[in-house]
């Protein structure tokens, strides 16, 4: 008997079927494509390439479909769909296709078949090989002449992380009636069978690390002719330990933050000192990944676990922080049966595309996927990736960031290729989430960031190098789908915090699926407290209620935004559904993209307090995160709208000058006043009682304060009317900051327009400008220090001879002017301490070095009317 047909008698067969019928336009018989229609909906066939007509549309332009002569009826009688995408049942209707010849449908994801005898009298080829077929479904059936159904798979190709000491169970999942299992470990066969079980599973009862790598067992079930080969698909087992709270890490491995300045020399000295390799470190910065041995000798002391090493290499003067490398991931594993693999040639050919048309320009605005990739060819996407025109594509470092080969993003799994394509599918979904509601015409552009594997982890040390990245490319949203629940790394929160300060960037965060409140055991990234954070749950979009898989978290969770069952992108230009938070975050970002596209002169901090105080409340949510709503674009928009006006503002005073800063002496010597004192000082604004935060209070050097001032706005019809007042501090590098501790002062009371600005100090000449200056949304810096602003009665500001200007010193009383009253007050103060208006040079004591900074200045006039 002929058993199975060979594959160039397949290939033959069919180019001469097709042949046949190429120069038909024949319409497929009604009851084959009724069959056909079932087959492609109940088999997910999205790789099968159809014509979106399935009724009326001639069937030979489907891939795998061949119809016979024309003049025969139409009918279909071959399918040949092998290594497609096919899963499933494989549904009864196809025995309506009773002139079926020939089925060839080998390595899918087949699950189950149904009674084929009934095409006896005409199918004669049939192939399921590769498939997950139960051995029932091959017993029940009497094959035709020509037939393949060994191997079959079962099982999930995945992974698992195993720490050392714990014990894990692999079942072998063969349903077999005869033999037992045969066991192979990274593909070479097990010689010692004490781990297998009775009913043939792999048992390690205390896992050690040497025992990591792919494991699968095959069987050859002699109960069927011809025998039947069944294989597990293999499960890679990945070594880890765990922090104090339980959560994995790389055993061996340290993410290591040296302090500025340590020389290339330097770090190699104190890696030699632990034994360390260098395995990676972030844009050639001060973070590297280390590999540690499992013992280290150091000083007479021997360290031999990876927390002594940590906690050691931390007292090394040279470094700033040590941090675990955690694994991080996203509750959602691949189920495609076999790996999607894309060459480098697919981002060559993005790359001649991206060059012939579509570019970002300079004023695009980045968003940040980090993710599994990107499927920067899929048609809803290609035209919204980011190119970088500074690198070219051929294999060394072009625009010098330390990054090889960065065109479109970059592949931080696999850095030897850069390809950032998506294999696994979670980071194009995010991204067809955040393209969908972007404008026709927008500016806005994708950065695919790929940190994670195909079964999606990842690691904090690859979060942090693509959070470096996407800062250097200046994007503004950055997306991050997952997280871990562990101990806190430190150098992953500086990361997120320095991507807000420097950048100023909105970090976008999944809060997880495990159904679990982060309050409790905290989630990072979403559960770091800092202010450039998003954290989103999940909601049932249906029932506007919390979905039941989102973790929730009054304090660490901050809105919902729908997460089920939500349909976008997936590679290969296909289409599907997904639930979860990172779903959830990707609405979120989306909004984020789009507002700050509108509004590009906002802020970060702006864009996520009006998010916050928009969300439409939901009663399910009260309690549940701190917002307790749900995202509310509309009414995050009309919040930005109304947003305050708002300036910057340097001042220098001549009293505490010194060689480019002020000295912060009032501070020091512990006479600051800590509450604003105008009111008792005759200025005109209210006492509030506003207070200096601990933490501004506590800041030195630069950011140190030297005293209160007052800045003004006046009308810009008539300067004599004070429209607005706010007390500040100022800083020793002349910062002017409010007492939230923002260098952006804002005037709620007032809307955008022109405005004359003063500033006054209790013992300096006030200033303020010669012509009103646009106060809105855009934060211009009035710099008072550099003699660039033209002031009304310019006497009040001196110039100190080094490129610098400050205000006046010596008005001791208050009225604008120094003169010999001003000298009288402080002489009649001479000898007193403390929070003065006599104190000119505010050292905390009045003297004659005050009196004679008075006398020096005397005769100049203030700039208010």
């Amino acid at each position: 008997m002929n058993i199975i047909i060979t594959y160039y008698q397949r290939i033959f067969l069919a180019i001469t079927l097709v042949m046949s019928v190429f120069s038909s336009s024949a319409q497929v018989n009604v009851q084959d494509s009724l069959a056909l229609v079932d087959f492609y909906n109940s088999t997910n066939g999205d790789e099968w390439n159809d014509n979106s007509n399935w009724l009326n549309g001639p069937v030979d332009t489907w891939i795998g479909v061949v119809l016979d002569q024309p003049n025969s009826g139409d009918r279909v009688i071959g399918i040949a769909l092998p290594e497609n995408n096919l899963s499933g049942s494989i549904p009864n209707s196809i025995l309506m296709l009773d002139m079926l010849f020939f089925l060839e449908i080998p390595f899918n994801n087949i699950t189950t078949l149904p009674d084929l005898s009934s095409l006896n009298a005409t199918l004669n080829v049939l192939d399921v090989a590769g498939n997950r077929l139960r051995i029932n479904d091959i017993a029940q059936n009497q094959f035709p002449q020509n037939y393949n159904y060994s191997p079959q798979f079962v099982g999930m190709e995945q992974d698992t992380l195993v720490c050392e000491g714990e014990s894990i169970l692999i079942p072998s999942l063969l349903e077999a009636t005869q033999g037992q299992p045969t066991w192979f470990y990274n593909n070479n066969p097990i010689t010692n069978t004490s781990n297998v079980t009775s009913n043939g599973g792999l048992y390690f009862e205390f896992f050690e690390k040497e025992n990591q790598g792919f494991y699968h067992c095959e069987i050859a079930d002699n109960s069927i002719f011809p025998p039947l080969d069944i294989i597990r698909l293999p499960l890679e087992i990945i070594s880890c330990c765990r922090d104090s709270l339980g959560a994995p890490f790389y055993c061996n491995q340290l993410i290591v933050k040296f302090q500025d300045g340590v020389t290339p020399f330097t770090k190699e000295v104190v890696r030699n000192q632990y034994k360390a390799s260098l395995l990676d470190s972030v844009l050639c910065l001060d973070i590297e990944l280390w590999s540690v041995p499992d013992s280290v000798f150091l000083q007479g002391d021997t360290l031999s676990t990876i927390e002594e090493i940590k906690d050691r290499t931390r007292t090394q003067t040279e470094i700033e922080e040590v941090d675990f490398n955690h694994f991080t991931e996203f509750e959602e594993k691949k189920k495609a049966f076999k790996k999607r693999k894309r060459a480098n040639s697919s981002l060559k050919r993005r790359i001649k595309k991206v060059k012939e048309g579509h570019k970002t320009t300079s004023d695009s605005l980045l968003v940040a996927i980090i993710d599994t990739g990107v499927d920067y060819d899929h048609l809803e996407l290609t035209d919204l990736m980011h190119y970088n025109d500074l690198e070219v594509f051929d294999g060394t470092d072009t625009d010098g960031n330390c990054i090889v080969d960065d065109v479109i993003g970059f592949n931080y799994v696999d850095p030897m290729s850069s390809d950032p394509m998506d294999d696994h599918s979670h980071g194009t979904h995010i991204a067809g989430i955040i393209a969908d509601s972007l404008p026709v015409g927008t500016s806005t552009r994708i950065l695919p960031l790929k940190t994670h594997d195909y079964h999606g982890r990842s690691s904090t040390f690859n979060l942090i190098s693509s959070i470096y990245y996407a800062c250097h490319k200046g994007a503004r949203v950055l997306n991050i789908s997952s997280g871990y629940a562990g101990i806190e790394s430190t150098i992953l929160k500086g990361a997120i915090a320095m991507v807000g300060d420097s950048c100023d960037a909105v970090v976008v965060t999944s809060s997880g699926n495990k159904g679990v409140d982060n309050d409790m055991l905290a989630h990072y990234p979403s559960s770091f407290d800092l202010p450039n954070i998003v954290s989103v749950a999940a909601l049932d979009s249906d029932l506007d209620e919390l979905a039941f898989y989102s973790n929730l978290g009054l304090i660490s969770v901050d809105l919902a935004a729908p997460g089920t069952f939500i349909s976008s992108t997936l590679p290969d230009n296909a289409y599907g559904v997904k639930s979860g938070t990172s779903m959830s975050a990707g609405f979120v970002s989306s909004a984020a993209a789009i507002l700050l596209e509108e509004y590009p002169e906002i802020r970060s901090d702006e864009l996520i307090t009006c998010l916050f105080s928009s969300v439409d409340p939901l009663v399910d949510l009260a309690g549940k995160m701190s917002t307790g709503g749900k995202l509310n674009i509309p009414a995050t928009r009309t919040c930005l709208e109304n947003l305050e006006p708002a300036l910057r503002i340097r001042f220098f005073l001549e009293g505490s000058y010194i060689d480019g800063l002020m000295k912060d002496d009032l501070k020091t010597e512990g006479v600051l006043s800590t509450v604003e004192p105008y009111t008792a000082l005759g200025h005109s604004l209210s006492n509030t009682g506003a207070a200096i935060a601990p933490d501004l209070l506590a800041a030195g050097g630069d950011s140190s304060i030297v005293d209160w001032v007052l800045v003004q706005l006046h009308d810009k019809t008539d300067r004599s009317i004070v429209l607005a007042s706010q007390a500040v501090v100022v800083l020793a590098d002349g910062r002017c900051i409010g007492l939230d501790g923002r260098e952006v002062l804002s005037f709620p009371s007032l809307s955008y327009d022109d405005y004359y600005v003063s500033i006054i100090h209790r013992n300096h000449l006030p200033l303020m400008t010669q012509d009103p200056i646009l106060v809105d949304r855009s934060y211009s810096l009035i710099d008072f220090t550099n003699g660039s602003v033209s002031l009304y009665k310019d006497s009040a500001q001196k110039s100190f001879g080094d490129g610098n200007w400050g205000a006046v010193a010596g008005d001791a009383d208050g009225n604008s002017s120094v003169s010999a009253s001003d000298r009288a007050a402080t002489w009649n103060d001479r000898n007193q301490t403390g929070y003065k208006r006599s104190d000119v040079n505010l050292d905390g004591s009045v003297s004659a070095a005050d009196r004679a900074i008075t006398w020096n200045n005397r005769n100049r006039e203030g700039a208010l009317p």
